[in-house]
């Protein structure tokens, strides 16, 4: 029986637990190996962001890990498409990490506006003139960001 601390039939793992990002999942699986989009704000727009988790049990690098909020992102590999003024491509700086069952937040504004928001600073944000936090790194416009009415985000 999942929750029970013993890992019995085609449970992977059991640790008692019901909660899903405590290292085995509430239905008794192992965690993915993957980061995840685990928030996202829209409204107001000075406080936009965008949450990334770490559910697994180890660091990891965000040197190579990019977001983007156009559907057609692929073809910046081979130069065919880039972002309009209203949706951005971004990538971590380099030597960006993140710890095991962490998260991350990135500002689609400002860290200042963010902060003014939610008194607290985001780890990264989209504005290069903002000291506050690191700048993500890539194409954006003062105008990037979610739009209120649907809009796709990729990590």
């Amino acid at each position: 029986m999942c929750g029970d601390s013993v890992t019995n039939g085609a449970e992977e793992c059991d640790d008692g637990g019901t909660d899903s990002f405590d290292g085995c999942s509430a239905n008794c699986l192992n965690p993915v190996s993957h980061l995840l989009i685990s928030e996202f704000v829209v409204t107001p727009t000075a406080g936009e962001f965008i949450e990334i988790y770490n559910p697994t049990n180890a660091a990891v690098s965000l040197s190579n890990v990019y977001l983007a909020d156009f559907k057609e992102y692929y073809r910046i590999a081979d130069g065919t498409a880039a972002p309009v003024l209203t949706d951005f491509m971004v990538q971590f700086p380099a030597g960006a990490t993140l710890a095991a069952k962490s998260f991350v937040v990135v500002a689609l504004g400002s860290a200042t506006d963010f902060k003014n928001t939610y008194q607290v600073v985001p780890n990264f944000d989209l504005d290069a003139n903002d000291a506050m936090a690191p700048s993500m790194l890539g194409t954006f416009f003062s105008g990037s960001g979610l739009t209120n009415s649907g809009e796709i985000i990729i990590l």
